[in-house]
């Protein structure tokens, strides 16, 4: 099994991927997958730029095994070449190795080894993750997912190792906030005319927004800010950029809502001739929505089950404080579950994966893959 994976890992961190330019990566994978005798195919995302795709058995529901193509630019000096795999005892070292190929290989060897009985197993292979998830929400609208009912996301596990299921993510979005008003001479300055004092008592507010319960941060932070006069004048413009990371139950239209309804009692305050707005931060895709599995969740007391089995440790369930191409899927109402090898430097110089974890990762995957009934 380490052979296997580690071949086919060494030509995966060997080929540059970093977005936008997957393009090489994917045809490798879909050759690799052909020369198997697996029907593959190919979904344009944009340009020269595809999610790869593939089923196998038969059933009504259809489990789906979710990983990214795509790797974050190059940071730092490196201690080995990046775009060589080098084993370190356990530590396998290569951009993308942790952040997700080693996840992707386990991946594509259970779907070429898996039998499944009385369900369909799918293979996706996305784009753009690591940008705005063009490739994610492509997928998530198309007809490919619409009998899958369980998502299992083989994204690194930040915490835990192969012990820790990630049952939910946070959302994030970013809203801009317009604050103006006519020109006016400093001469005639008020407090209740200074937009500065209005965005300063806004931004207080943002306090009491923060909450963290059981792992769970619910945050709004100021992002950017951008001020206009000219002369002896008042600032006549504001503009605010916000990002928001929100937990369940709340979504962002919600928290759009709620900073909407503050804004107004803010304003109130003020002079009457200040206006504002609040939009999305303009991008090609919606924001990512936060999720949350519950605990009585089937598919969820199988892997449990396929982890202690494993490990022979009792598996750890938690909330992962980021986003993810799983957040659409989690969003959409499917259990999302995500478990992933041990590593280290996502996204940092010499960054690694652990082979020993890669092995009990797949060995979890194929005890859960034939436990499916």
């Amino acid at each position: 099994m380490e052979g296997k994976i580690l071949s086919l890992l060494k030509k995966m961190v060997s080929i540059n991927s970093i977005y936008p330019d997957e393009s090489k990566l994917i045809d490798f994978l879909f050759e690799y997958l052909k020369e198997n005798n697996i029907f593959v195919e190919k979904q344009r995302v944009v340009g020269n730029r595809f999610n790869l795709l593939a089923t196998k058995g038969r059933g009504k529901k259809a489990i789906l095994l979710l990983a990214h193509a795509d790797t974050v630019n190059l940071t730092g000096d490196w201690q080995t070449n990046p775009f060589q795999l080098i084993q370190k005892d356990d530590q396998l070292f290569g951009l993308g190795a942790w952040d997700m190929k080693g996840g992707l290989v386990v991946n594509i060897l259970n779907f070429l080894e898996a039998e499944p009985k009385n369900y369909q197993l799918k293979l996706a292979v996305t784009v753009d993750e690591e940008n705005i998830s063009q490739g994610g929400y492509l997928l998530a609208n198309s007809d490919f997912v619409k009998n899958v009912d369980c998502v299992i996301s083989t994204e690194p596990a930040f915490k835990y190792g192969t012990r820790g299921i990630i049952i939910g993510r946070s959302g994030r979005a970013v809203y801009q906030i317009h604050l103006e008003r006519p020109s006016l001479h400093t001469a005639f300055y008020h407090p209740k005319k200074d937009l500065s004092l209005l965005m300063t008592e806004l931004i207080g507010q943002l306090k009491k927004i923060y909450q963290e319960k059981k792992g769970r941060k619910r945050l709004i932070q100021v992002r950017k800010i951008e001020t206009e006069n000219t002369g002896m004048s008042l600032i006549s413009k504001i503009s605010l950029e916000l990002e928001s990371i929100m937990t369940p139950p709340l979504t962002h239209q919600l928290v759009k809502n709620r900073l909407n309804h503050l804004l107004k009692k803010i304003v109130r305050k003020y002079d009457s001739a200040i206006k504002f707005q609040i939009n999305y931060f303009p991008r090609k895709t919606p924001f990512l929505e936060p999720y949350l599995v519950k605990k009585s969740d089937h598919y969820l007391k199988q892997l449990k089950k396929s982890v202690k089995k494993i490990t022979q440790n009792q598996p750890i369930l938690y909330f992962r404080s980021s986003v993810a191409d799983d957040n659409i899927f989690g969003a959409m109402g499917k259990t999302v579950l995500g478990i992933g090898p041990e590593g280290g430097n996502a996204h940092n110089t010499n960054e690694w994966v652990s082979l020993n974890s890669l092995v009990k990762l797949k060995e979890i995957l194929v005890d859960f893959l034939k436990s499916i009934v």
